[in-house]
């Protein structure tokens, strides 16, 4: 996984990452139903995986 994401951030274009994931794993960034874009919620800590575009 960590050289498909490595490839995408630096592939200078738009790259589509199909990741599947259990019901019960949190994946962050999120936004809650009903919530605007700037109310995403951060998953605490950093892991360069999960980064945001404020933190890139």
């Amino acid at each position: 996984m960590i050289p498909t994401v490595t490839r995408a951030r630096t592939g200078g274009k738009p790259f589509l990452i199909n990741f599947q994931v259990e019901k019960e794993d949190g994946v962050y960034p999120m936004i809650v139903p009903g919530a605007a874009l700037h109310e995403m919620v951060h998953r605490p800590g950093s892991d360069p995986l999960l980064e945001t575009a404020e933190e890139a």
